[in-house]
């Protein structure tokens, strides 16, 4: 089936959009629609329907349906851009930060990937730009912000995965330094320069309103750092508001429980993580490392691909709400 389309196209290039993906060769007008996926309004001057539209408009109803992951066939699920999407990317050398740069650099819907480190670390893909930033000063207008506003001009999206890895193993200064000071002030910086999309990889349970000072401590046994504590929670819940707080025209924060591909995740967990997804409630059910990356980087495509303007709601995904991307 084939839905013949007339129109123009002044840049006379390839173009892909979430329903369709089309060519136009220089000087022609005709445009022909040969795959769908989901439905999308897309304008041209004029249209001309076969009688096979019909029952392309009832195929493209029913992919609506379709888990966000599993709407990438040999037609891209992004909206229509103008150009191709520049990222950057803070903790690009952590187990999740790692699969977000592979994801994009095998994605043609992103040209550039900017990494933010620490220390330098070598590169294949022709994709990834790296700047070594100072994380020494995250004041409010400190050096951290500052240098950040002037690297992530141009940029689409700023991913954060960045946090401490083994949270039991490290001092709360450093928890709310690694967590909540750094990414803070880049995200600030990010504003600055006009970045469009924030995505924070966060977790279950994140809470800024929760005591830093309370929950289970087994008698002082347990450090007040482990994951999944209260201060845990609370400095993820706290760098969620900060983000928030910048206006981004969107922002997206992924909350998994168990992370499985992750060496800070005892093997123990991840052994037992299809027995135990099956009994705990889906909230703390566990998710793959490759499969939180692939919908963060999906989620950005699609929220840019909506135009301008300010989203005032922060989207959380966890729960019923993060596995159904999957």
């Amino acid at each position: 089936m084939v839905l013949a389309l007339r129109g123009r196209d002044a840049g006379s290039r390839l173009t892909r959009c979430v329903t369709c993906s089309w060519r136009m060769d220089h000087g022609l007008e005709g445009l022909r629609v040969a795959r769908l996926s989901q439905p999308r309004f897309f304008r041209t001057s004029a249209l001309s329907l076969y009688p096979a539209a019909a029952a392309v408009g009832a195929a493209a109803a029913a992919a609506a349906s379709t888990p966000l992951l599993m709407q990438d066939r040999a037609v891209s699920s992004t909206p229509v851009h103008d150009k191709r999407l520049v990222a950057a990317v803070l903790g690009a050398t952590g187990a999740v930060g790692q699969e977000l740069v592979r994801h994009m650099i095998e994605r043609d819907q992103w040209s550039r990937i900017i990494v933010l480190n620490r220390r330098h670390v070598e590169y294949e893909s022709e994709k990834v730009e790296e700047h070594i930033i100072d994380m020494s000063d995250s004041s409010d207008n400190g050096k951290t912000q500052m240098q950040c506003e002037g690297i992530l001009m141009n940029v689409d999206a700023l991913f954060n995965t960045m946090g401490v890895g083994a949270a039991s193993k490290v001092s709360e200064e450093s928890l709310r330094n690694v967590d909540v000071s750094v990414p803070s002030a880049v995200f600030r910086g990010a504003k600055a320069a006009g970045v469009r999309h924030a995505s924070i990889l966060s977790a279950v349970g994140a809470d800024k309103e929760l005591d830093p000072d309370a929950g289970l401590s087994l008698f002082g046994m347990l450090p007040k750092t482990t994951a999944g504590g209260h201060l845990y929670n609370h400095c993820k819940g706290m760098v969620e508001h900060n983000v928030h707080m910048c206006g981004f025209a969107s922002v997206s924060s992924f909350r998994p429980a168990a992370l499985i591909g992750t060496p800070h995740t005892p093997g123990v967990i991840a052994m037992l993580s299809p027995v135990l997804d099956a009994v705990v409630p889906i909230k703390y059910k566990s998710s793959h490392i490759r499969s939180v990356a692939l919908a963060m980087v999906k989620d950005a495509e699609i929220s840019l691909g909506k135009g301008e303007g300010v989203n005032s709601e922060l989207s959380v995904f966890e729960g019923h709400r993060l596995h159904a991307l999957y």
